[in-house]
């Protein structure tokens, strides 16, 4: 079974493209963009391609601006490949950002 079958995937959660201001901090660095799409699993992002190689695994935090309100949240990158770097959230259950991307995802389903 590819990973893009196993229903266990967290990829597999709901997203909405969305291009969304973030900052990621891992240790002493910060990186700054937009994120390309966003899931209660987490968000896809572009990056350097020489920073890219050493961040798979690492652990940081990250804000995300949503309408305009930063929302804070642990974050732990899972996914480097040429179509962007995964960054999931690490315990965002019963949070204000997963209230926040809940609603951004039923906003963007309602328009489907």
């Amino acid at each position: 079974m590819s990973v893009e079958e196993d229903p266990r995937d967290p990829r597999d959660t709901g997203r909405g493209e969305g291009e969304f201001p973030y900052q990621l901090v891992i240790g002493d660095n910060e990186y700054e963009g937009v994120t390309r799409n966003l899931s209660m699993g987490g968000v896809l992002i572009d990056l350097p391609e020489a920073v890219e190689a050493g961040l798979i695994d690492q652990s940081g935090f990250m804000t995300v601006v949503i309408n305009s309100l930063p929302y804070d949240g642990a974050c732990t990158v899972v996914r480097v490949a040429s179509t962007g770097v995964g960054i999931r959230f690490d315990e965002i259950e019963g949070t204000a950002l997963e209230e926040a991307i809940f609603d951004f995802i039923n906003d963007e389903l309602e328009y489907l």
